[in-house]
C-alpha cells in the first residue's frame, strides 16, 4: 500500500464493517466449507480452480460451497 498499489483484496475486506459479522460465521463452518468458500470468495478462485487446489472433483466442490453457503446464511440469520 506504501508504493501506491491497492492493498489486496482480502485486506481490504477485512476491513469492512460486515466483515466482523462474517467472519466469526464462517469460522464456526466446517473446514470442507470454509475452505471452499473462502478459495472461491477471498482467492477469486473458479469452481474448477478449486477442484484442483484441494484434489476434489468439481462436483464436490460445489456441493461444498453450495451447503457453506447455506449453512453461512443460517449463522447470519441467527446472528453468530
Amino acid at each position: 500500500a506504501s508504493s501506491g498499489e491497492d492493498p489486496c483484496l482480502a485486506d481490504r475486506l477485512a476491513l469492512l464493517p460486515e466483515a466482523e459479522v462474517v467472519r466469526p460465521a464462517l469460522a464456526a463452518l466446517p473446514l470442507a466449507q470454509r475452505q471452499v468458500l473462502e478459495l472461491a470468495y477471498y482467492g477469486g478462485m473458479s469452481c474448477a480452480a478449486i477442484a484442483e487446489e484441494i484434489g476434489e472433483p468439481v462436483g464436490k466442490v460445489k456441493l461444498r460451497l453450495r451447503t457453506g453457503l447455506l449453512m453461512l446464511r443460517e449463522q447470519l440469520e441467527r446472528g453468530n
